[in-house]
């Protein structure tokens, strides 16, 4: 039976806590504006046994939201002559907050801090494209006294005057276990990838959607113990709004791998790059990094999904139990079918309509010897 630690060991724990890339004894410095905002992406934490340490990634954005009318509007005329997509009353506050979005300012040079474990800790700076990526060690016996429910959880310190509530959390992934990785865009999401005005008009003016039955699918499945991650080709700048997604329709909870986007106006008609361009590498970095997990890949016929995920199952056969294919319309997808699976075995994919199938599915890989 695991006891607690001792209360000499985690003072201990605390007094040594630390990261190759920031000094708790540094002074605090505020570098981020008034007209400044930052956001946490949720990520996850890998155990290093020998060390005897977690390593927990903190990622960020920083960024100045573009509230240009000018541009909006333009934007908002391009879509309506292009597309006959036409912006009401109802839909302006929408297609508004997605577009600031995308059209924000990124901040570079920024060194921000957090608080975390009691401790702060200065993050490395943000990069041109506004994003910070640095990696914390944190000891088992710390992790232990200030985890809540399988997470850490962190706070931006910012200066007196910026009443901003900035926070972070980090899952605690162990070893081994079952995860889902898992598209957003018409695998969990209606988004209609495949026909440029639908695409734009779910994107920019209409409320998120769920893809009827998945909610309650990948619940089943986190009843069980199985963690996801959304990898996708959506960019870092709807996170926020993806987020709001996913607590509003209730989808378990989640890391986020989305796709770096240089914004420019030319870029609405482009927004979702081949997932063969991005995919792979977000795959296999989750796989790499827990090598002792075992993975289920979902996701949807419109687009490269299948290729992506048939390719990961040859590279990874010991990682990767299958993958599953939400059939987005009632093409014959047999012939795809047949030359993906040459030389796998066939019980390893599942094409499906009904999300109910998904947690049935998962089983039956599992039980596989």
């Amino acid at each position: 039976m695991n006891q607690p630690p001792k209360p000499w060991a985690v003072a201990m724990a605390l007094f040594s806590l630390g990261t190759t890339s920031a000094n708790s004894a540094e002074p605090v410095s505020f570098s981020l504006k008034v007209d400044e905002t930052a956001v946490f992406f949720p990520t996850d934490a890998s155990f290093d046994e020998k060390a005897g340490q977690w390593q927990v990634p903190i990622h960020g954005w920083v960024y100045e939201v573009e509230q240009s009318v000018v541009r909006k509007h333009a934007a908002a005329e391009v879509l309506e002559q292009k597309f006959e997509l036409l912006l009401t009353a109802e839909s302006e506050p929408i297609f508004s907050e997605r577009v600031d979005l995308l059209l924000a300012d990124n901040e570079r040079g920024k060194r921000l801090w957090i608080r975390l474990c009691g401790e702060k800790f200065a993050l490395n700076e943000s990069e041109p494209n506004g994003h910070t990526h640095t990696m914390l060690s944190i000891s088992a016996d710390v992790a232990s006294v200030c985890a809540d429910a399988g997470y850490l959880h962190y706070q931006l310190l910012l200066s007196p005057e910026d009443t901003q509530q900035v926070t972070g959390r980090v899952r605690l992934l162990s070893h081994n276990g079952f995860s889902l990785i898992s598209d957003i865009d018409d695998t969990v999401k209606i988004t209609e990838v495949t026909h440029r005005e639908r695409l734009l008009d779910n994107t920019f003016y209409q409320p998120f959607r769920a893809v009827p039955g998945m909610p309650a699918a990948y619940q089943r499945l986190a009843q069980n113990g199985v963690q996801l991650h959304f990898v996708s080709s959506s960019p870092w700048q709807l996170y926020p709004v993806l987020e709001a997604f996913r607590e509003h329709v209730n989808f378990p909870d989640a890391s986020y791998s989305l796709k770096y986007l240089r914004f420019r106006d030319s870029d609405f008609f482009n927004l979702f790059k081949s997932g063969e361009e991005t995919k792979p590498q977000q795959i296999e970095a989750l796989l790499q990094r827990f090598s002792g997990r075992q993975f289920i890949l979902v996701g949807d016929s419109g687009e490269q999904d299948p290729e992506v995920y048939a390719q990961m199952l040859r590279q990874y056969p010991e990682q990767v139990l299958g993958f599953a294919i939400r059939l987005i319309d009632d093409s014959d997808q047999e012939a795809r079918f047949e030359a993906l699976m040459r030389g796998l075995d066939e019980k390893k994919a599942l094409w499906f309509r009904d999300p109910e199938r998904l947690p049935l599915f998962f089983a039956s890989l599992q039980r596989e010897p």
